[in-house]
C-alpha cells in the first residue's frame, strides 16, 4: 500500500474553516473576549487581531489570577489560552516570539514542566530556530537537579547535539554554541565533551570564530596532542619531528604541534569567513515575518546568490574527487553538503512562501545525493513540508510533486495525492473555497497522470465515461472509439477514483476533459467524422461558452489541419457572436481565419462561388477586430448576449408581461444604452446623463450634398443638462 499524505495545509483547521458565527449576546451585551475570538476566526492571517486576543487573555490573568496560586485559575481560561496560541502557531509555526510568549504564559498557568513542553513543541515545529533551541536548552539546564545524574546529562547532551546538527553551521549560531560550551564547562573543565565541542566549533566559519579560537588556545595545552589532532595529521607531525610515537615527543614539542595545528585551523576558518562575509553582510532579515514582506522580497536575490555560490563550491569539490585519494575530499564534500543544506534551511525561514527556493532545494538534493533510497526519502520530506505548509496559491511545487512520485515509481501514491489536491481546490475540503486556476491546473495534471500510467484504450475509455455523465448529448456515445478494456486488465483508475473525480467536475473542468478526449481521437486515424459529430451535438453547450481550449482545438482542426473553409467560418462565426471568450482570443481566431482564407483563396472561391461571406472575411477583418463596439458588430452581439444586466432586464419584462415567451428586446441597442450611462464615469452607472433630444439624422433631416442650397438643421436641444454636474452616487458594495 502507498503511503498517504495529508495535503491539507497545517494552517487550515477543517472544523474552523467556515466563517465564524456572530458572538452571542447576553442582556444585550457582547463578551469582549468572545468578540476578539470571532475577529480572529474571520481574519486568521491578521496578526493584529491575534495580538489583541492574546493581550486580552494576559490582561485577564494579570487582573484576576496573578497572585501565584495556580489552583484558582479556571480550566476554561487555560484551555482558551492553549487553543488560541496553538491555533496561531499551527498556522504560523515560524513565529518564534509567540512560541516564547506561549511558554511564559504556560509557566504562569501550569508551571515549569508545561512551559518546557511548549518549548519542546516549538523546536519540533520550528527546528531551525537558534533562539528557541537556546531557550529550550536553558530551561532543561535549569531543571538539572544533579550534575552527577548520568541520565539527565545524557538527555541534555542528546538535545544539544540535535540542536547543533540543525543549527550549528549557522553563521550567527554563537549564542547556541556559547550556551552549550558554558554548560559543559560548568559540569567539568577539560572534559572530553568540551574538547569535542571546541574541535568542531573552531573549524566552522562563524561570526565569532576568533572568540572560539582564543578560548581554545587557553585550554588546549591541558589535552594530549593526539586527542586534539586527527590521526592522519598527527602522523605527519611525528614524521616531521622524526618520532615514532607521541611518547617520544617532549612537552615543548607537543605544544608546538598543537599551536601549529590550531593556527592552521584558524587560518582555514578565517579564509572561509572572509569568503562568506560579502553574502552574510547583505542579509539583514533572518526571521519569518508577515510585516516585512517587501524587505524580505528585496533580499531574496541575495539569498539566491549566496546559495548559488555555495552550490558551486560543492560542485567544484565533487568534480575534483576522482583525481584525489578520495578520503580528504569526501570529508570536505560532506561538510560542504551540510553547509549548503543548512543555508537552504536558513533561507527558507524568511522566504518560507517562496516556491522557487523550495524547488532549488529539491534540485540540489537531486544532484548531490547518490544513494537512491536516501535521495527519495530526503526529497520526499522536503516536498511534504512544502505541500502541507505553503499557502494554497503556491501551486507550482504542488504540481511538480506528483511528477517526482511518478519518476520514483510511486504511481498509486501520486494518484491519491492528485485526487486529494482536486478535493482541496474544488472547495469540498479544507477552507471550502473554490480556487479556479489551481483547480484547472490540477485537472490537467490528473489527465497527464492517467495518460502516463494507463494504455490509450483505458485512458480514452475513462474520458468517455466522464463525458457521457456530464454531456448526455455526446454523439454516438454507445459506439466506443476503441475496444473495451479487457475484464482482467488492471487499472490504476479504479471505479472509486473515477466516481470521486466525476463528482468534483464542473463546466470548466469538463471542457478540459473534452479537449483531451478530442486530441486522443485526432491522434487515432479515422476519427474525423466522429470529432465533427461531437461538435455538432455539443458546440452550444454552456460548458464551452468560456472554454478557450475547446474552440482553439476546432479552429486548428478545421482551419489548419483540414483547411475546411466552410466549417472554419461556422466555428469562428459562432465564437465571435455567441461565446464569452476574451477579445484577444477572438481576435487571434479571426487572424487565423483571415490567413487561411487568404492562403487558399482560389480553392475557396472554387468551392463556394456564390458565397459572399468569403469576401466579408477579407473586407471586414479590421472592423471585426476593432475595439469599438459601434464598428465591431460581432463584438457588440457577443457582449450583448452575455451581459447579465440585459438578461435580468429580459426576465423582468417577461414577468411583467406575463408572457410565455420573453418579450422582444433589442439586446445590442440595450447594450449601447447601458454603456452610455457610464461613459463619463467608467464603472459607475449614471442613468440621467445629458443627451441630444433632436438628433436630425434620426429624423431624416440630414444635409443633402446634391442640392445647391444647403438648409442648416435646427440647433440641438438637450435633456438632463442640469444633472451633468450633480454628485455621483457611488455603489455601497
Amino acid at each position: 500500500m502507498s503511503k498517504s499524505i495529508n495535503i491539507l495545509p497545517k494552517d487550515i483547521n477543517p472544523e474552523e474553516s467556515a466563517v465564524a458565527e456572530e458572538p452571542t449576546t447576553e442582556n444585550g451585551k457582547i463578551d469582549p473576549l468572545e468578540l476578539l475570538q470571532h475577529d480572529v476566526k474571520n481574519n486568521p492571517n491578521d496578526l493584529t487581531k491575534w495580538e489583541k486576543l492574546l493581550k486580552a487573555l494576559d490582561q485577564i490573568y494579570q487582573e484576576r489570577y496573578s497572585s501565584g496560586n495556580r489552583d484558582l485559575i479556571p480550566e476554561a481560561l487555560k484551555k482558551t489560552v492553549k487553543r488560541s496560541y496553538e491555533n496561531l502557531l499551527s498556522r504560523f509555526p515560524l513565529l518564534s516570539n509567540y512560541w516564547k510568549a506561549y511558554s511564559i504564559f504556560e509557566f504562569k498557568l501550569n508551571g515549569t514542566k508545561a512551559s518546557i513542553d511548549v518549548l519542546e513543541k516549538a523546536v519540533s515545529s520550528f527546528p531551525h530556530s537558534m533562539e528557541l533551541w537556546t531557550d529550550y536548552l536553558s530551561a532543561l539546564i535549569l531543571t538539572l537537579g544533579d550534575k552527577d545524574d548520568d541520565y539527565q546529562l545524557s538527555s541534555i547532551r542528546f538535545q544539544y547535539n540535535e540542536a547543533l546538527k540543525l543549527n550549528g553551521l549557522n553563521f550567527s549560531s554563537h549564542t547556541l554554541w556559547d550556551k552549550i560550551i558554558e554548560f559543559e564547562t560548568s559540569i567539568k573543565e577539560n572534559s572530553r565533551e568540551l574538547l569535542e565541542l571546541y574541535r568542531k566549533v573552531t573549524k566552522i566559519p562563524l561570526y565569532q570564530y576568533a572568540q572560539y579560537y582564543n578560548q581554545f588556545t587557553q585550554i588546549n595545552k591541558n589535552y594530549d596532542a593526539e586527542k586534539i589532532i586527527p590521526k592522519e595529521e598527527f602522523k605527519e607531525y611525528l614524521e616531521k619531528f622524526k618520532k615514532t610515537s607521541a611518547n617520544d615527543l617532549s612537552i615543548v614539542e607537543k605544544h608546538q604541534i598543537v599551536d601549529d595545528y590550531t593556527t592552521k585551523v584558524f587560518t582555514s576558518t578565517q579564509a572561509q569567513v572572509t569568503e562568506k562575509w560579502p553574502f552574510e553582510s547583505s542579509l539583514s532579515i533572518h526571521e519569518f515575518s508577515l510585516e516585512k514582506v517587501p524587505e524580505i522580497e528585496n533580499e531574496t536575490e541575495n539569498w539566491v546568490k549566496y546559495l548559488d555560490h555555495e552550490i558551486d563550491n560543492y560542485k567544484q569539490i565533487s568534480e575534483s574527487i576522482p583525481h584525489d585519494n578520495g578520503q580528504t575530499k569526501n570529508k570536505s564534500l560532506k561538510r560542504q553538503f551540510e553547509a549548503v543544506v543548512n543555508l537552504f534551511e536558513r533561507a527558507l525561514v524568511p522566504n518560507y512562501y517562496n516556491e522557487d527556493i523550495w524547488l532549488k532545494y529539491v534540485a540540489f538534493l537531486n544532484i548531490s545525493l547518490q544513494d537512491s533510497e536516501k535521495k527519495f526519502d530526503t526529497t520526499l520530506h522536503i516536498y511534504t513540508r512544502a505541500v502541507t505548509n505553503l499557502p494554497l496559491d503556491c501551486i507550482k511545487i504542488r504540481l511538480i510533486y506528483p511528477k517526482f512520485l511518478l519518476k520514483n515509481g510511486k504511481l498509486e501514491m501520486a494518484g491519491d495525492y492528485l485526487v486529494d489536491l482536486l478535493k482541496l481546490f474544488s472547495g469540498t475540503q479544507g477552507p471550502k473555497i473554490y480556487l479556479k486556476e489551481q483547480y484547472c491546473l490540477t485537472i490537467k495534471s490528473i489527465l497527464q497522470y492517467w495518460k502516463r500510467v494507463e494504455n490509450q484504450r483505458v485512458y480514452v475509455d475513462t474520458l468517455e465515461k466522464l463525458i457521457n455523465e456530464h454531456l448526455p448529448k455526446l454523439a454516438n456515445s454507445s459506439k466506443r472509439t476503441m475496444a473495451p478494456s479487457e475484464p482482467n486488465e488492471v487499472s490504476l483508475i479504479g471505479s472509486k477514483v473515477l466516481t470521486t473525480v466525476s463528482k468534483l467536475l464542473n463546466e470548466e473542468s469538463i471542457s478540459l476533459i473534452v479537449v483531451a478526449y478530442l486530441k486522443e481521437l485526432q491522434a487515432s486515424q479515422g476519427n474525423t467524422e466522429k470529432i465533427r459529430e461531437f461538435f455538432n451535438a455539443n458546440y452550444n453547450h454552456s460548458a464551452f461558452k468560456e472554454s478557450i481550449a475547446f474552440w482553439a482545438f476546432f479552429v486548428e482542426f478545421e482551419g489548419l489541419i483540414h483547411f475546411n473553409i466552410v466549417n472554419l467560418r461556422f466555428v469562428v462565426g459562432y465564437v465571435k457572436s455567441r461565446t464569452m471568450l476574451p477579445k484577444s482570443v477572438v481576435d487571434s481566431f479571426l487572424e487565423i481565419e483571415y490567413d487561411v482564407v487568404s492562403a487558399n483563396l482560389d480553392s475557396s472561391y472554387e468551392d463556394s462561388r456564390n458565397d459572399t461571406g468569403l469576401t466579408k472575411i477579407l473586407v471586414n477583418k479590421d472592423s471585426e477586430i476593432s475595439s469599438s463596439i459601434v464598428h465591431n458588430s460581432s463584438a457588440r452581439k457577443r457582449l450583448a448576449n452575455s451581459n447579465y444586466k440585459i438578461r435580468n432586464l429580459e426576465a423582468a419584462k417577461a414577468k411583467l408581461a406575463n408572457a410565455s415567451k420573453t418579450p422582444v428586446l433589442n439586446r445590442e441597442e440595450e447594450l449601447l444604452r447601458i454603456l452610455r450611462t457610464h461613459v463619463a464615469h467608467p464603472g459607475i452607472f449614471v442613468e440621467a446623463i445629458p443627451d441630444v433630444t433632436n438628433k436630425f439624422m434620426n429624423e431624416g433631416n440630414g444635409i443633402s450634398l446634391t442640392k445647391s442650397k444647403i438648409v442648416l438643421p435646427p440647433f440641438p436641444t438637450f435633456k438632463n443638462v442640469e444633472k451633468a454636474s450633480a454628485a455621483i452616487t457611488y455603489p455601497t458594495q
